[in-house]
C-alpha cells in the first residue's frame, strides 16, 4: 500500500481508490451541509403499501421520519468526517427531504414483518432476522438473500431477534406429521382434537396473506400457558419480549401496527372494552386504520393491521361477541407435579427441536402452495380463509395424521360451542350458574345471598364478601345474561337482592336497577 504526502498542519480525509491506494483530500474544502447532502442522496427512498414513506440506509429498511432521518445523518456524518455542524444545517436538509419525497416519490415497495406472501409468484418469504430469508415455492424451498428479493423490504422491530436457520431438506407427510407431533411434549391440550387444530393454526401463521381466528389459551393454574405461547412465539416469530401484559388503548394500536405476532399475557378478569375489542377484530380480520400526524391538523396517516393474536388467561372476560365470533379457545390441561419440568430445561429441549419444527412446516407450506389452486370449497363458516387453509393442510396430513375427526368437523363443532364455552369457562358465572341449576333462584340481603351462594371452591373468583359478590354481579353482566342469569335489586334501603335462571327474551325481563343505580346503592 503507497501514500501520498501531506502536511501536518491542514486537516484532509483519508480516502481509498480502486487500488487501494489512500489518497487525501482537504476536509475544508467541502461545507458540512454539502457532506450531509451527500449523504442523504446515498439513501433510497419508496412508499409501501399504506403510502408511507420509507429508507434504505446501509443494509436496513427505516421510516422516513424526522426523527429517524436526524439520528442517521448525524450518526453516519460523525463517523465518516469526525467533525461537528450546526443542528440548523441538519433541520433545513431533514425537512426539505421529507418535503420533497412526500411529494415525488414514485418508488412503491410492499413492507412486511417476518413473512410476507407473493401472490404473483406464489411464494412465501420468511424472514431470518439477518441478512438472509427462507424462500418456499410449490415446487422448492431454499435461503437466498434479501438483497436478491425484489418488490418487499422486511421491516424489523425493535425487539425482533434472529430465527435458527434450519437445514432445509425435504421431508415426506409422515416425516412432518411425526415431527410437529412433538410439540405436545411442550403445550399441554386437553384432547386431541385441539392438538390437530393447533397445530394447523401454528403451521398457517405462516401463511400471512389470510385472516387468522383469535387464539385463546384457556386453563387453570399450572397447565403451562404463559410457556406454551413463548413457545409458539419462538417458533413462528422469535422476539425479546416473548409476551406482554396486555396494554391500553394507544399502546395496543402501536404494538400492533409494528409486530405481525402479538401475544398478551395472564389476561385473568381483564375485561376488554368495546372499543379495544373492535381494534383486535379489525386487526385479525384485516382493516386500515387512520390517525392524525403528530405536530399537523389536517394530515392523515393509514396504519395496515393484519396480526396473529394469541391471548392466555385462567378465564379471559370477553363478553364482546364479536370478539369471541373471532377466537378459537384452546383449553389447557393441568400439569402434573411428577411430570413438572424446569423452564430451562424445556427450553433446551425445545431449542434443540426447533429446526426441525421449522423445516417441516416449511415442507407443508410446499405442498400447501402446491395444492391450494386445486381446491374449491363450498359452504365455509366464519374466517374461511382461515377454514379453508386448515381443510388444505389436514387433507395434505390426512393419512398419516391419527385423529379421530377431520379439521373442518372439529372447528365447525367448535364455532357451534365456542359462545358457550367462553360464558362458562369464566368461574364466577360457572359457579352462579351450578347453584341455580339446583335451586333456580336466590334472594335475600347481599349478605345473606353471598352466604348461600358460596362454596369452599368460590376463592378462586376473587370474591371474599358480599360487597365484592355485587361488584362482580355488575361486572360481569353480560357473560351472565348469556347464561341466562339475571339479577334485580329493589329500590329503598331494604337493599334485596334476588339472583334467577330465566329463559325469557332480553325484551320480556324487568331489571328494576341499572348498574349504577346499583353502585350508588351499595356505596362502591
Amino acid at each position: 500500500m503507497t501514500k501520498n504526502k501531506k502536511s501536518a498542519t491542514e486537516s484532509y480525509e483519508e480516502k481509498y481508490d480502486e487500488n487501494n491506494v489512500i489518497h487525501y483530500e482537504k476536509s475544508e474544502d467541502v461545507s458540512p451541509f454539502e457532506k450531509l447532502m451527500k449523504i442523504k442522496e446515498s439513501f433510497r427512498f419508496f412508499k409501501n403499501q399504506n403510502n408511507i414513506l420509507y429508507f434504505w440506509c446501509e443494509g436496513s429498511f427505516y421510516e422516513a421520519t424526522e426523527r429517524q432521518l436526524k439520528e442517521l445523518l448525524r450518526y453516519i456524518f460523525i463517523k465518516k468526517y469526525k467533525q461537528e455542524f450546526k443542528e440548523s444545517t441538519l433541520d433545513i436538509i431533514v425537512k426539505s427531504t421529507l418535503t420533497e419525497q412526500e411529494k415525488n416519490c414514485k418508488v412503491h415497495c410492499d413492507t412486511a414483518y417476518r413473512i410476507y406472501y407473493s401472490k404473483r409468484r406464489n411464494e412465501i418469504y420468511y424472514d431470518l432476522g439477518n441478512e438472509h430469508i427462507v424462500r418456499i415455492s410449490a415446487l422448492s424451498i431454499d435461503i437466498c438473500d434479501k438483497k436478491d428479493l425484489k418488490g418487499v423490504a422486511f421491516l424489523q422491530a425493535n425487539n425482533s431477534l434472529e430465527q435458527i436457520c434450519p437445514e432445509i431438506r425435504d421431508m415426506s407427510p409422515e416425516e412432518c406429521k411425526k415431527t410437529l407431533l412433538q410439540l405436545s411434549n411442550f403445550i399441554n391440550v386437553e384432547s386431541e382434537d385441539e392438538l390437530k387444530v393447533l397445530i394447523i393454526y401454528i403451521i398457517t401463521t405462516f401463511i400471512q396473506n389470510i385472516s387468522h381466528p383469535i387464539l385463546m389459551l384457556c386453563g387453570g393454574p399450572g397447565s403451562s400457558k404463559t410457556t406454551s405461547t413463548k413457545f409458539i412465539r419462538k417458533l413462528v416469530d422469535p422476539s425479546s419480549n416473548e409476551i406482554i401484559a396486555f396494554p391500553n388503548q394507544k399502546d395496543l394500536e402501536l404494538v400492533l401496527g409494528n409486530h405481525y405476532f402479538c401475544a398478551f399475557d395472564n389476561l385473568g378478569d381483564f375485561s376488554i372494552k368495546q372499543e379495544t375489542s373492535n381494534l383486535l377484530c379489525c386487526a385479525v380480520t384485516g382493516a386500515t386504520i387512520l390517525r392524525r400526524k403528530l405536530y399537523t391538523d389536517n394530515e392523515e396517516m393509514s396504519l395496515r393491521l393484519k396480526n396473529i393474536v394469541i391471548l392466555n388467561g385462567i378465564a379471559p372476560n370477553i363478553s364482546r361477541n364479536d370478539l369471541i365470533e373471532r377466537s378459537i379457545i384452546i383449553r389447557m390441561k393441568s400439569i402434573s407435579k411428577k411430570a413438572r419440568k424446569k423452564d430451562w430445561e424445556l427450553e433446551e429441549e425445545f431449542n434443540v427441536l426447533l429446526p426441525e419444527f421449522l423445516n417441516a412446516i416449511f415442507n407443508v407450506l410446499r405442498m400447501y402452495l402446491s395444492e391450494k389452486d386445486k381446491y374449491s370449497i363450498q359452504d365455509l363458516i366464519r374466517m374461511a380463509d382461515f377454514e379453508e387453509a386448515g381443510i388444505i393442510i389436514d387433507d395434505i396430513l390426512t393419512d398419516f395424521l391419527d385423529f379421530e375427526n377431520s379439521f373442518d368437523t372439529i372447528y365447525e363443532k367448535m364455532v357451534d360451542l365456542e359462545q358457550h364455552e367462553a360464558v362458562f369457562i369464566d368461574p364466577f358465572v360457572s359457579f352462579v350458574h351450578s347453584y341455580l341449576e339446583m335451586y333456580e333462584s336466590v334472594e335475600g340481603t347481599p349478605t345473606q345471598v353471598f352466604n348461600r351462594i358460596k362454596s369452599k371452591n368460590f376463592s378462586q373468583c376473587n370474591v371474599s364478601c358480599a360487597n365484592v359478590f355485587v361488584k362482580r354481579l355488575k361486572e360481569k353482566e353480560a357473560l351472565l345474561k348469556q347464561a341466562n342469569i339475571f339479577f334485580t335489586i329493589s329500590r329503598g334501603t331494604s337493599r334485596h337482592l334476588k339472583i334467577y335462571l330465566n329463559n325469557k327474551k332480553d325484551d320480556e325481563i324487568d331489571l328494576s336497577i341499572t348498574p349504577d343505580e346499583m353502585e350508588e346503592m351499595f356505596n362502591f
